[in-house]
């Protein structure tokens, strides 16, 4: 039943027009409702449900999902992640980094994405040391990407270890 599930799911997310969109994000959430159902206690349904109302801007129904998979589970991986990407998406930076951190210290501190998403929530927050650390990171995991270099150069350009703002009386 997931795998039907996931399979609209992923139809949903590569369909171009909208009412085949909201038709397999609906055959979807069937399913995925179904085995919230039959297994209460298996938090990815509970995530996926919370990705579908979020890629529909139902933010209410959304965050209930997110939060439901993690009262079941609190440090569970995706559900952080994943509830990490709809505050992203909302610009809630600081929110989205409370739960990015959970993802990142639970098991995802090679995902590329993930760094590259933490390193711009802290270059948005104007700490660049911590910035440059997370582009430097998924640099590391995707060496041939000249954006991840050109971004981490121009950083480091800016000499920001020699501001009063890294001074040891911060650290």
């Amino acid at each position: 039943m997931l795998k039907i599930a996931d399979s609209y799911f992923e139809k949903a997310q590569q369909a171009t027009d909208k009412k085949t969109k909201t038709s397999n994000y609906q055959k979807a959430c069937e399913r995925y409702y179904m085995q919230t159902q039959l297994n209460p206690k298996n938090v990815y349904p509970y995530i996926q449900i919370g990705r579908i109302y979020t890629a529909e801007q139902k933010n209410k129904l959304a965050k209930e999902y997110f939060l439901t998979a993690l009262g079941i589970e609190p440090e569970n991986t995706l559900a952080n992640y994943r509830f990490g990407d709809y505050y992203f998406a909302r610009s809630n930076k600081r929110l989205a980094l409370e739960y990015y951190s959970k993802a990142y210290n639970s098991g995802l501190k090679n995902d590329i994405e993930l760094n590259k998403k933490m390193a711009e929530i802290y270059e948005n927050f104007g700490d660049i040391l911590k910035s440059n650390f997370y582009y430097k990171k998924a640099y590391m995991l995707q060496p041939e990407n000249e954006e991840l270099s050109d971004k981490i150069r121009d950083l480091e350009s800016l000499k920001y270890k020699n501001t009063g703002y890294y001074s040891k009386k911060r650290k």
